[in-house]
């Protein structure tokens, strides 16, 4: 099994990651917000090999070994099963990072794999 960490770098790179995580956990099936359709069976009547599609699952997200559920369906599971994407969040300008800290994807990063510099680069002309 393959891991990837994504690595993103300044607003466009940060812009991108927020527009490829939320995406990411609908490949999976998670529901971000609370709306009730399930993504997953959905899916289910395309792929054939459902396991396949978990095991790429842990390329993107950590998952800590004592987690019992294998097939989350809510961010709210992700977030109570301890699940982290694999990111590196840089940025000079704290405030694009500080859209995934306080979004509602904000328990999916690691606040330890941020960089951020105050007062960011603005005035370094």
């Amino acid at each position: 099994m393959s891991q990837f960490i994504t690595i993103q770098v300044g607003q466009c790179g940060n812009q991108i990651g927020s527009a490829f995580w939320p995406l990411a956990l609908h490949e999976y099936g998670i529901q971000i917000k609370n709306r009730f359709v399930d993504l997953l069976k959905i899916q289910r009547d395309h792929i054939r090999n459902i396991d396949a599609l978990w095991d790429g699952f842990y390329s993107f997200f950590h998952v800590p070994g004592n987690t019992d559920n294998l097939c989350f369906k809510t961010i709210a599971e992700l977030n109570e099963a301890k699940v982290k994407a694999r990111a590196v969040l840089i940025d000079m300008e704290d405030s694009v990072v500080a859209r995934f800290q306080h979004g509602p994807l904000r328990e999916l990063f690691n606040r330890t794999c941020t960089v951020t510099n105050y007062p960011g680069s603005a005035n370094n002309w």
